[in-house]
């Protein structure tokens, strides 16, 4: 069983280092068949870093979009099991094989910081930043579900797996570039019957995150987009 992880990398030249070491370590030392793709979607050494861990890259000199290098990502995986975790290493490789069991029962896996052996880290931005970041996380997933009604506590948790046909089945189906390609992954799963697995995870949130307000916005724009879509072409999912 070949297992492809894809990284999406906007000038993370100060964090790949990281998330490469701990993930390489751990899977090698548990004699894992896997592959690591990072797409590099900017103008520092991210690509330089990534290649030295042995990684597959794909190099881009202009900003893609979250949505946008995940589906490069995943074009270039030949794994049975494909999916993607942040470079920021919110998720350790442990929960990200802790994820990847949970495919023992359902045909996508999640990552998931409101489950109730969820454990989440908080950062040294402070109690103001930190209770602004989770309420606007809450306000986003009620809005999805409300909109979709996906019945999924996080959709946002940056660490996803799914069986290749699953992904086979939706991947001409997505079109969104930005963050709210998570919430369009996971409407068209739904949508084609597949089962989706939530798992607790230790989510630790770091600094420099790339998700700002503005991002946010971006994110609603995007989710609002999706909803018209759905309207106009008869697809809205009821569960």
């Amino acid at each position: 069983m070949m297992l492809s992880i894809v990284i999406p990398a906007y000038n993370e030249e100060k964090r790949i280092n990281n998330i490469l070491n701990e993930y390489v370590k751990y899977f090698d030392n548990h004699s894992l068949k896997y592959e690591i793709i990072v797409v590099c979607d900017g103008t520092d050494r991210t690509h330089e870093i990534a290649k030295e861990f042995g990684a597959i890259t794909i190099r881009y000199p202009h900003r893609l979009g979250k949505g946008k290098a995940v589906r490069y990502g995943l074009m270039m995986c030949s794994g049975d099991i494909l999916g993607f975790v942040d470079a920021d290493n919110s998720i350790t490789p442990e929960d990200a094989h802790k994820i990847i069991k949970g495919l023992k029962e359902a045909d996508c896996s999640i990552a998931s910081r409101k489950m109730h052996d969820s454990i989440v880290v908080v950062n040294e931005r402070g109690f103001i930043y930190n209770l602004f970041m989770c309420l606007l996380s809450w306000v986003m997933n009620f809005m999805v579900n409300r909109m979709f009604m996906l019945n999924i506590k996080d959709t946002q948790c940056g660490a996803k797996f799914f069986k290749r046909k699953v992904y086979e089945s939706i991947r001409n189906e997505l079109e969104l570039n930005g963050w709210a390609f998570d919430v369009e992954l996971l409407l068209k799963i739904k949508q084609h019957g597949y089962k989706i697995k939530e798992t607790g995870v230790v989510w630790i949130y770091k600094a420099n995150s790339k998700l700002s307000i503005f991002n946010s916005f971006g994110m609603l724009k995007e989710i609002i987009k999706l909803k018209r879509k759905c309207k106009v072409g008869g697809e809205e999912y009821h569960s």
